[in-house]
């Protein structure tokens, strides 16, 4: 059963000397997840009586399907260059057509920018883009419920700076030509929009005035406003304009939110933030207005909510959709918690149905069949936004990071099973509240995990008892004012670094970077306040309505830290400010470096600060510009301590989050940007795409774990990806440019039993577990003919042991290029590729397959026979480290699995050989030999039940050597005394049906002549 020994996966399918775009085939990252803490959702959308088809927008992990009513979901939008998806529309009358916006529609500090607007025909299948390429997001989509070829889109436009291409656009045509219908300034974009859906002709349009900047988030302005049309969008009218004197206020204005009551078109409410004002509600369709509610916390952060639903059949019923997700059941009086999720974006209502609520919020993905007195959380897709990647030394390892709304999780990167891989229930929370950041573990001590958030909030967390000791050198609630009020500043994702000279040692950047050499328990200032701040970008942020100071805004701090490789005296560290200080006497003085950074823009956020792994005086700097609205890539390196600096961005696609050299090759880059990952094979000169079909997801942060020589992507949108074994990129250029096979060496395999595993129900996520065994990879500039017609090629793949010894072969398939195989560690069983199988793959429970027993840890070699060649590589194998069984017991083990598979072959060959017969005897129709046949039967019956159920009949021979064999190789030690005694006792048994199978056959020697004779 050798086809179960050869896992394949095809990697790369040529073979330049330098890889280019889209080379790299089959190979696939393994998506570990988690999906059990939901993900910021900005858009929801279901189809109105069809309570099976579900549409998510994510503001970074793209679109989302369902056809099940929630149970499980697909990715349903990879064509453009943009996973943030901000608006969605179906079409009233053919729901086969829907129309898409992509950007973030609130923009907060860590908004992913669009690339326009997009609709399909299908269902979401195929997708056309219909432009708005510079609107940055695109906020709503209205399709006229009258005629389905008016659709109108509410362009948001840029975050960070003045922009032309926002405001409301109108088309005529299904989309395919757009008019700019309504235009306030550049600094305002539309919000939001609503159809009358009894008299179509009418529009309401909210306008939202806002910039930011990396230090302050203006929201609301002159340019934020209410406006109407009563010709279904072509002209407006501002209803916020004081000279109607119609109840709704002058400004300044927030964001503006609006929603119209289905069942009484004449009543509207609106989100018209200001200072003593925030809902208001017509009951005469726009003529008069209303204040209903003047509360600030049923809209605390206008720029993030600013959203509001009336319920289609009660217009006294009304949404607010902000922090907790509120509900008015008297016209916006007074509001309660209505459930669903928390920081709230969106939520549809079924027309059809008004208790059908869908919503969607910073905690993913809730519904409600009841209308909202019980919710269900969709914990199915893994939408996390990674912002750091930090890993144990554990076997296997655990993964870490800092999730966006999520605080800081850590769970495994496999397990050891062959069953699934990790899922939500195996994934823990490690921390308190708070936007999580940087996680890593003390390599000497996986238990103690250093994490913090968004507050700059630090703590040295004990996962064994549960401790936080809470180290912060300023331990503080920071948020709620400006930056400037503390002596320390943070920055939203304040750096952390653990030496790796000494992990004692810890450095933590602020306005100065803080050096611990006791764990944190306490701290110097390492080096002064360099960030050479204006006291005016230090002050409160948001404004001119209401103030909004969470930290997202603190500025001039530092932003990243590095050490060199070899001298633990020099430190580097950058600033999202646009300064790179160098230490090389341990903080007693420092040079600011940036100046020597040729060709970059300035101000610029050093999103990374990468020293080489192996090569003293090397570093690579990365630059975020996106905030100055510049979203070009920025990435260097140096030799020379900062003295002088060279590009390594040609190639490149969007800002540049991080950039890491590999640890076995210094010519070998990998780099994170906004629009995914990338790859070099000589030092940045050139980059390849290795998103190796990921969506162009945001990659936030990258780790090469240094044992296992796994990458570890931080992607901030979908979670954590592993891609296994990087041994094939490190030694690519040992292929002489794809001109001959060659076979890499896998990483060390490991030996185990199978642990405990989960039971899922259908829709659960579940990720891809590491392939058991040694995971070689195999390049071949040609695959081989095929041994047969219409077969696919194969490679023999041989093992050797120590001596040169055969223990195991298997065929592998294979074809041009890179090829992966999985060697399960078993030997050959008895009688080698030819081997006498049963037909039986089980017997109730028992896997009834005969393998040869696992191979004790030691050194082995793959061979395989190339075209032209034979290719070798070592392989090592490992046994599980919490096993601490004697080499004598495993030896002992494996010699009785050897006498157990060997004795089954032996009863299989017998029953095959009796089978042969049985049937010889039925085709023949020879009343004759029924005698015979009386007699083979009989035999038959000593070896093998063959009542299919196993409850009817007792186990015979067979199935008792299948059982025994199963149950001893569950335990990595020597048989138990009573399996010993089983084991001779078959033997004797097989020795005796031997002996009266063979005295039946020369009994029936004329009934085999004519046997013989047919």
């Amino acid at each position: 059963m050798k086809g179960f020994h050869a896992i394949v996966l095809a990697l790369l399918t040529t073979a330049p000397a330098v890889a280019a775009p889209g080379s790299f085939g089959d190979l696939h990252y393994r998506w570990v997840g988690p999906a059990v803490m939901g993900g910021r959702l900005d858009v929801v959308a279901g189809i109105p009586g069809d309570s099976k088809t579900l549409y998510l927008g994510h503001s970074s992990g793209g679109l989302w399907k369902s056809v099940n009513g929630g149970l499980s979901f697909e990715s349903a939008f990879e064509s453009g260059s943009s996973s943030a998806v901000g608006a969605i529309a179906i079409d009233p009358h053919n729901p086969r057509h829907i129309y898409i916006g992509t950007g973030e529609a609130f923009p907060r500090n860590t908004a992913d920018y669009g690339d326009g607007l997009w609709m399909s025909e299908d269902t979401a299948k195929h997708w056309r883009h219909l432009g708005f390429d510079s609107s940055g997001s695109i906020a709503k989509i209205a399709i006229d419920p009258r005629d389905s070829r008016i659709v109108l889109v509410a362009a948001l436009g840029h975050e960070f700076a003045p922009s032309a291409q926002r405001g409301i656009y109108r088309s005529v045509d299904g989309g395919e030509h757009f008019t700019r219908v309504l235009f306030v300034n550049d600094t305002t974009g539309g919000s939001d929009l609503a159809f009358d859906p009894k008299h179509p002709n009418i529009v309401y349009a909210g306008t939202f005035d806002f910039l930011r900047r990396p230090w302050i988030m203006r929201s609301g302005g002159p340019g934020s406003g209410l406006y109407k049309s009563l010709d279904a969008g072509k002209t407006w009218v501002r209803l916020t304009d004081p000279v109607l004197n119609n109840g709704l206020p002058a400004g300044p204005i927030n964001r503006v939110g609006v929603s119209i009551c289905a069942s009484n078109p004449d009543i509207v409410y609106t989100f018209v933030p200001v200072r003593k004002g925030m809902l208001y509600r017509t009951t005469d369709g726009g003529k008069h207005w209303q204040l209903r509610n003047a509360s600030q916390d049923i809209n605390f952060r206008p720029f993030y909510f600013s959203q509001v639903r009336c319920d289609p059949h009660n217009p006294q019923k009304v949404y607010a959709i902000a922090g907790p997700l509120l509900v008015s059941v008297d016209g916006g009086t007074t509001f309660k918690d209505a459930g669903g999720g928390g920081d709230n974006h969106d939520l549809w209502i079924d027309p059809t149905d008004s208790n059908r609520l869908l919503n969607g919020s910073d905690m993913g993905f809730h519904y409600s069949v009841d209308g909202g007195k019980t919710w269900n959380y969709d914990d199915v897709v893994p939408f996390d936004q990674i912002y750091r990647v930090g890993y144990d030394m554990d076997v296997p390892y655990h993964i870490m990071g800092g999730l966006q709304d999520h605080e800081v999780w850590w769970g495994p990167s496999a397990f050891f099973n062959r069953a699934d891989g990790p899922s939500d229930g195996d994934w823990l929370d490690i921390s308190d509240w708070g936007d999580g950041q940087y996680a890593m573990a003390d390599p000497r001590n996986s238990s103690i995990v250093y994490e913090d958030t968004h507050f700059g909030d630090l703590v040295r967390a004990n996962l064994r008892t549960g401790e936080r000791r809470y180290i912060s050198p300023q331990p503080i609630i920071s948020f709620g004012t400006g930056a400037s009020t503390y002596k320390y500043r943070f920055n939203w994702s304040a750096p952390l670094l653990l030496s790796h000279f000494d992990p004692d040692v810890l450095y933590f950047g602020g306005n100065v970077l803080f050096r611990s050499a006791d764990q944190g328990s306490t701290w110097t200032e390492f080096s002064p306040d360099l960030t050479q701040c204006d006291p005016a970008q230090i002050g409160r942020s948001g404004g001119p309505i209401t103030y909004d100071n969470t930290n997202a805004e603190s500025y001039c701090t530092i932003y990243t830290i590095g050490e060199d490789a070899k001298d633990p005296r020099s430190v580097w560290y950058g600033t999202d400010n646009g300064h790179i200080q160098l230490t090389r006497d341990a903080g007693r003085t420092w040079t600011d470096v940036i100046r020597n950074v040729p060709g970059l823009p300035l101000p610029a956020r050093v999103s990374s600060l990468s020293p080489s792994p192996s090569q003293p005086q090397t570093a690579y700097a990365t630059f975020d510009r996106h905030q100055w609205d510049d979203y070009r890539s920025y990435a260097f390196v140096t030799n020379d301590f900062g003295r002088t600096w060279r590009s390594v961005a040609a190639g490149l696609d969007a800002y540049v989050h991080v950039l890491r050299e590999d640890p076995r090759n210094p010519n070998v880059l990998y780099a994170g940007t906004e629009r995914g990952i990338f790859v070099s094979f000589n030092g940045g000169t050139t980059w390849s795409d290795l998103r190796l079909h990921l969506p162009h997801v945001p990659v936030y942060d990258l780790q090469i774990h240094p044992r296992d020589n796994d990458l570890i992507v931080g992607s901030h949108g979908r979670g954590f990806y592993i891609l296994d074994d990087l041994t094939p990129f490190q030694q690519w250029n040992a292929l002489g440019a794809g001109t001959r096979p060659y076979l890499f060496a896998p990483m060390p395999a490991y030996r185990y039993n199978d642990g405990p595993y989960h039971e899922h129900g259908r829709g659960a996520f579940v990720s891809d577990n590491k392939p058991y065994g040694a995971l070689a990879t195999l390049y071949l500039p040609k695959a081989p003919a095929p041994a047969r017609a219409k077969s696919k090629p194969t490679v023999r793949v041989r093992v050797l042991d120590s001596t040169g010894k055969e223990i195991d072969v298997f065929e592998a398939p294979v074809h041009t290029g890179f090829n992966r195989f999985a060697w399960d560690l078993h030997t050959e069983p008895p009688g080698g590729l030819a081997a006498v199988q049963d037909r039986r793959f089980f017997y109730i429970f028992y896997p009834m397959s005969i393998e040869g027993p696992q191979v004790l840890p030691g050194t082995y070699t793959l061979e395989v026979a190339a075209p032209g060649q034979t290719l070798r590589a070592p392989v090592t194998v490992l046994m599980d480290p919490r096993n601490t069984t004697a080499r004598a017991d495993l030896q002992a083990q494996y010699d009785a699995l050897a006498q157990l598979a060997a004795l089954q072959e032996r009863v299989e060959r017998t029953i095959a050989q009796l089978d042969a017969l049985h049937a010889k005897i039925a085709r023949s129709h020879s009343a004759g030999l029924a005698g015979f046949d009386a007699a083979i039967a009989q035999q038959l019956d000593r070896v093998r039940n063959a009542e299919p159920s196993g409850y009817r009949a007792p186990a015979q021979l067979s199935e008792q050597i299948a059982y025994l064999r199963d149950t001893i190789e569950q335990y990595a030690g020597a048989p138990t005394q009573a399996q010993e005694d089983f084991i001779k006792q078959y033997s004797d048994r097989m020795d005796a049906i031997a002996k009266d199978v063979d005295a039946m056959l020369s009994a029936n020697a004329r009934e085999m002549q004519t046997l013989k004779a047919l």
